[in-house]
């Protein structure tokens, strides 16, 4: 979908959390941030996820990651290290998560909903103005340039809030999918 960052959070947070991380190890010159970035990778892969309630790398394995100074434990009954009782055991905490994820969506859902408008419903065959902020031209001043292009009409909704735009070929762009707060009835 083109630029709309409210669709992805998630990806946002984590992206500001693994910032804040580098800018307290990077040098003055901020040229050695590279090397840090297997350490932030773990950092973040160890850090539990309040809506989920684990690490994203409890998640995927089951299991909090090493980081190379664990004491070796090793299991007494030789059942627990079974491919099935394991395989039981992801189950249980994918189901975990789906819970507390599905929670957190809707806390979030709710919480922002309270404060929007309804997104308007656009039909297909409607004409409609695309915003332009997000869309690179060959004009040499923002500042002059169309604040809206259009109108174009839109062949089908996508989703709940973005809808498929049939746009000119000359206009080149990687998507013809826009959020519907980039839109405008004609």
């Amino acid at each position: 979908m083109a630029f709309h960052p409210q669709t992805d959070g998630q990806t946002e947070r984590v992206n500001a959390a693994m910032e804040e991380y580098l800018r307290g190890y990077v040098n003055y010159l901020q040229d050695d941030w590279v090397r840090m970035l297997a350490l932030a990778e773990f950092v973040g892969n160890n850090q539990v996820s309040a809506s989920t309630g684990v690490s994203p790398f409890y998640a995927i394995a089951g299991r909090d990651p090493c980081a190379g100074f664990e004491l070796d434990v090793r299991a007494d009954n030789p059942e627990e290290v079974q491919a099935h009782v394991v395989a039981a055991r992801m189950a249980d905490i994918h189901e975990f998560l789906r819970t507390h994820m599905h929670y957190a969506q809707a806390r979030h859902v709710e919480s922002a909903d309270a404060h929007r408008l309804p997104a308007p419903a656009f039909q297909p065959g409607d004409l409609v103005f695309l915003d332009t902020r997000n869309i690179r031209t060959i004009r040499p001043c923002r500042k002059l340039d169309d604040k809206s292009a259009g109108p174009f009409r839109v062949i089908r909704p996508v989703g709940t809030r973005s809808y498929e735009l049939e746009l000119p070929a000359q206009m080149e762009l990687k998507t013809s999918v826009f959020h519907s707060a980039l839109l405008e009835l004609a």
